[in-house]
């Protein structure tokens, strides 16, 4: 036992991960669901199930409409075309040693991908075959393209209410084929060195890269509103955004026009543009299986080139009373509500607003709150 927490201890100073060791004590239970529950009473048919799902999930991904009076749009409609037709270029040469990390570092689950194969089968290969797997990644990056059989999604869902969920209640998981995924791991590594070699990182960001892990962002926040409020005087407004559906609504021209404001390579742009073009989708429920249905919107999850979240801290002066703190919190919140605002429908991103919660932050018994302005 004593030998089990020194490695861990070890494992966790090294700047590893703590929750390798934490997540399965929290993980949540997701009960199998036997039916949906639609204006027309229970559906417990598996295939009529899967159709009924795939009827609603592309309706979920349609491309969005955009506004063709306002000049955010109309520009990275613009900017989505020109990349469009940019020529494809050969990606760099991909090395055995980039297929053997990226290919050690995929879980060995047990469930099936979109191919029909489970990546614990796939490790069992002997290491010779990776050899013939970089020789037939390098003839997709030559290309410049991407495994066609990658970009469909075999989509299985998860009840997050009881036995007969509404089909708005359940958790679509996407089960991608297993050899595209380690192809688009090494492609995913060149993004971040990319990001990493020009300053893209900012220090509030949080998530999905190494280094830059939530649970440190959290315990920095909490750190700086002890400070901030150590002042009696001094309240701080911190307003917790959520995005609805942030990774299904990601609208692809306003990705694209976002990565050419930062001067992203060309080569790889063209590549996330192939990537997110003509993906599909079919809901698996049992042995039923739907039609394959397109996808206009929207990226996989955890998606590296896009957060869903966003947390706005607004601090007080050290030299006003606790009252005109107040009312200068208000005055910037409804500034940072309207930019956000704006941020939103340039974006085609709607905010949830019921999940979207601000909490204020003081040091003092009866304190005024500030009132803050709703979204439109």
């Amino acid at each position: 036992m004593q030998q089990k927490i020194e490695e861990r201890t070890s494992y966790i100073s090294q700047g590893n991960n703590i929750w390798k060791y934490v997540h399965p004590t929290f993980h949540p239970y997701a009960p199998t669901f036997k039916g949906i529950t639609t204006d027309m009473g229970i559906i417990k048919d598996h295939q009529l199930i899967a159709d009924t799902l795939a009827n609603f999930y592309e309706k979920h991904f349609e491309s969005p409409s955009f506004d063709i009076g306002r000049i955010a749009h109309v520009e990275a409609i613009k900017n989505y075309e020109k990349i469009s037709q940019l020529p494809i270029d050969p990606m760099t040469k991909i090395t055995l040693e980039e297929v053997e990390k990226n290919w050690k570092r995929a879980q060995k689950k047990k469930s099936t991908d979109s191919e029909g194969i489970s990546a614990f089968l796939l490790h069992k290969l002997p290491n010779e075959y990776l050899q013939i797997m970089t020789v037939a990644y390098n003839k997709v990056a030559k290309a410049g393209g991407v495994l066609q059989k990658s970009k469909h999604a075999k989509v299985i869902c998860l009840s997050k209410d009881g036995l007969y969920p509404g089909v708005n209640k359940l958790r679509p998981i996407s089960l991608l084929s297993n050899f595209g995924k380690c192809f688009e791991r090494i492609i995913h590594m060149r993004i971040l060195r990319w990001c990493s070699d020009n300053g893209i990182y900012i220090d509030e960001q949080s998530g999905f890269t190494s280094e830059r892990r939530l649970q440190t962002r959290i315990l920095s926040l909490v750190e700086d509103l002890r400070l901030t409020i150590a002042a009696n005087n001094r309240p701080a407004l911190v307003v917790f955004v959520d995005f609805m559906s942030a990774f299904d609504n990601m609208w692809h021209p306003a990705l694209f026009s976002t990565l050419l404001k930062l001067d992203f390579p060309l080569p790889l742009l063209r590549w996330i543009f192939s990537w997110l073009k003509d993906r599909t989708m079919s809901i698996h429920v049992g042995e039923a299986v739907s039609r394959p249905i397109n996808i206009f919107r929207g990226a996989p999850q955890v998606c590296h080139l896009f957060a869903d979240d966003l947390a706005i801290v607004i601090t007080g002066a050290l030299e006003k009373t606790f009252s005109k703190n107040i009312i200068e919190l208000e005055k910037q919140a409804e500034v940072a509500m309207r930019i956000l605002e704006k941020y939103a429908e340039e974006n085609l991103l709607p905010v949830n607003i019921n999940k979207t919660k601000a909490i204020l932050v003081h040091s003092v018994v009866a304190p005024l709150h500030p009132k803050i302005s709703p979204l439109n």
